[in-house]
């Protein structure tokens, strides 16, 4: 079974881009996860960074509403990708392949606005 939860916080701001394959829409990302286990020279926890990769609208979605610091809930699987580099070395990357994720909080600067709803006169039945 190969399956990941995790909160944190997004480290930079996500980037969209497309696979030139298939034209989907993908972000890399990276979160900080609370490592309370682990502490710091002054007692207080560290942090782990975990890669993360998100696609379609999903993907979409983070790169248009989420921004550096904000709080994501994500869950996945584990992949581990290996190439070799220009020297012929073997080179490996982690990271979580998303199934689904959450937003756990928005940008400060969001805070105030308000997003339109539907009202009971907008539904169809």
């Amino acid at each position: 079974m190969n399956n990941v939860s995790l909160i944190g916080n997004l480290t930079r701001d996500p980037e969209l881009k497309y696979l030139p394959s298939n034209n989907t829409p993908v972000v890399n990302y990276a979160i900080a996860v609370t490592n309370f286990f682990k502490k710091d020279d002054d007692g207080k926890p560290t942090a782990d960074f975990i890669n993360c990769v998100t696609f379609g609208k999903a993907a979409e979605s983070l790169a248009t509403y989420m921004k550096k610091g904000c709080k994501l809930g994500i869950t996945g699987r584990i992949q581990v990708r290996r190439w070799q580099d220009q020297e012929g070395r073997n080179r490996y990357a982690t990271e979580i392949i998303t199934n689904s994720v959450d937003f756990l909080t928005f940008p400060k600067e969001d805070m105030g606005k308000s997003y339109p709803q539907e009202s009971e006169d907008d539904l169809p039945f």
